[in-house]
């Protein structure tokens, strides 16, 4: 009977512990702290310049990068 008790206690523990599992990574809502504006211009400019620098400079010095 003890057997029998041990698994059901085990087996209605786990499925509790499933149910009630909040993932950390999905928050709903507002954000907790708000970023300025300044700041979000800066970082779009910072990423757009990173991601647009490589192409231009090879465009640039293309003479470089062809076959003589």
């Amino acid at each position: 009977m003890q057997a029998a008790t041990r698994v059901l206690s085990s087996r209605t523990c786990s499925v509790l512990q499933r149910r009630t599992f909040i993932s950390s990574n999905v928050i709903s809502g507002p954000p907790a702290v708000r970023i300025p504006f300044p700041e979000k211009v800066a970082h779009g400019l910072t990423i757009t310049f990173g991601l647009l620098f490589t192409p231009a400079y090879i465009l640039g010095n293309l003479k470089h990068y062809t076959n003589k």
